[in-house]
């Protein structure tokens, strides 16, 4: 969620911080329109892209919003990818399944963070390989672009995430690399202004989001405790960048009755059909043509650190000239919440009411995603082995891919013998997980897939009769 410790009073303190002395976002955002039926969307990138995370939740967004358009999602992040790696795998890895757009980023790699220790502070060989870092990163942003616009692919640039280097926490602080960032973030909207391409900025966002946090919480981060990858809140707050960047809209539905007249003076994203009203209560149909965003966990709260559901989940219900001051909800035969007559006169969000038939579809919806991205998830780390450890058996060994997946596992792990402990655990998994799924590959394609249908059928908004009668 967030890392460290932060309570609910000091989130509501952060979210006025931001209104009132950052503005919070999105002023430096180069917007773009959003993605139609027949789109097909790659996510190039290194970690924080294979990890899913911002990217699915934009899905999720798409797969609710606009159940009818048919836009799919490719992951192609791979963990500890550079620029160049980028490039290399460009062809085999991004352009063989013909995306019609590619939405890259790349820079936590590129910076070379270990040039920033402490001990290299006063070493100026060390302060040119930054340097020299930083202009392969340019070079290689440019040919990426290159390379797609060449291939007909339509592009989103992004800035790099942040590197947290301002967390009062016990992790190293490799101080500097959040500099480098800003300066890759400063050459990417330069390389968007030279192809005329869109931009995110999540750099600039989450510094300023981040600032806000610590001042309240100086141990608090949208970043992980490993200060490079964002943790939940940081990841939304870049699907929520990237869908501000797209202009997409913030309605799911509306609609406004005048009880009174019996009327309905207003309805938007749907058909709603008066079936009774007077000045004690209403009685319609509503089918609306998208779902609400659903709720990700529990204890997952976005409004409280920043304005997702007016900017982004606005499912509106309006019923003016109640008489009664407290009434009932009613969707379905079923009680959704008791409002008061003011509150129902300026507007209610069902959007946020996770008791709505609409909000649990959505929710089965999230469900079901969560599953095709677990596949997914290991779908990826088979290309992670294949693109960053097999090559480091196969360097100099003719031999290498002439025996099974074990002995070449094994032959990579004793190559990698003096790496820290930490990274060798996590080489030696995705291995272990490689040897099992690279013979399923696929068949867990044709699973991933099979769950993309049903979740294309389960996205389907539904007609339901909404009932609002005076609390007895």
């Amino acid at each position: 969620m967030i890392s460290g410790d932060i309570n609910e009073v000091v989130m509501k303190s952060i979210y006025i911080l931001l209104l009132f002395l950052t503005g919070f976002t999105s002023a430096s955002i180069a917007q773009f329109a959003t993605f139609h039926s027949g789109d097909w969307v790659s996510f190039l990138g290194n970690s924080i892209t294979m990890n899913g995370g911002f990217y699915n939740y934009v899905e999720l967004y798409y797969l609710t919003r606009f159940p009818k358009e048919q836009v799919r999602f490719f992951n192609n992040g791979i963990s500890g990818d550079v620029s160049g790696g980028m490039l290399r795998r460009m062809q085999a890895d991004v352009l063989v399944n013909k995306p019609t757009w590619c939405v890259v980023m790349a820079g936590m790699n590129d910076v070379n963070r270990g040039l920033y220790a402490e001990k290299y502070n006063n070493d100026q060989d060390a302060k040119q390989r930054r340097q020299e870092a930083l202009e392969r990163y340019f070079r290689n942003m440019d040919s990426i672009v290159n390379q797609l616009i060449d291939a007909g692919v339509k592009v989103v640039l992004q800035t790099p995430t942040i590197y947290d280097q301002t967390a009062s926490t016990a992790t190293i602080n490799l101080k500097g690399v959040n500099d480098a960032l800003g300066q890759c973030a400063i050459y990417i909207k330069r390389l968007s202004e030279k192809y005329k391409l869109p931009v995110v900025d999540y750099w600039s966002a989450m510094n300023n989001t981040n600032a806000a946090v610590q001042t309240l919480s100086p141990s608090a981060s949208i970043i992980e405790r490993d200060r490079v990858h964002p943790a939940m809140y940081g990841y939304f707050l870049m699907a929520t960048e990237f869908l501000k960047a797209q202009q997409a809209p913030s309605y799911v539905a509306m609609v406004s009755i005048d009880a009174k007249k019996s009327k309905i003076k207003h309805s938007a994203g749907g058909n709603a059909v008066l079936l009774r009203s007077s000045s004690k209560g209403v009685a319609f149909t509503w089918e609306e043509d998208a779902l609400p965003f659903p709720l990700l966990s529990a204890d997952f709260k976005p409004d409280s650190l920043f304005d997702f559901s007016k900017s982004l989940n606005n499912e509106i219900l309006q019923v003016k000239s109640l008489k009664k001051e407290k009434y009932v909800v009613f969707i379905d035969s079923v009680e959704v919440g008791q409002y008061s007559n003011k509150a129902l006169s300026e507007g209610i969000n069902l959007a946020i009411n996770n008791l709505t038939p609409q909000n649990k579809q959505a929710a089965k919806v999230l469900q079901l995603l969560q599953e095709y991205w677990k596949i997914e998830r290991r779908l990826r780390q088979v290309k992670y082995v294949e693109y960053q450890l097999l090559p480091i058996g196969a360097k100099n060994d003719p031999t290498f891919f002439d025996v099974n997946l074990r002995h070449r596992t094994d032959k990579i792990m004793a190559l990698l013998k003096d790496k820290p402990e930490d990274d060798r655990k996590y080489y030696r998994r995705n291995l272990d997980d490689y040897i099992i799924n690279k013979p399923r590959y696929k068949e867990l394609e044709k699973e991933a897939e099979n769950i993309y249908k049903v979740i294309q059928q389960t996205n389907k908004p539904a007609r339901h009769i909404y009932s609002i009668v005076p609390v007895k």
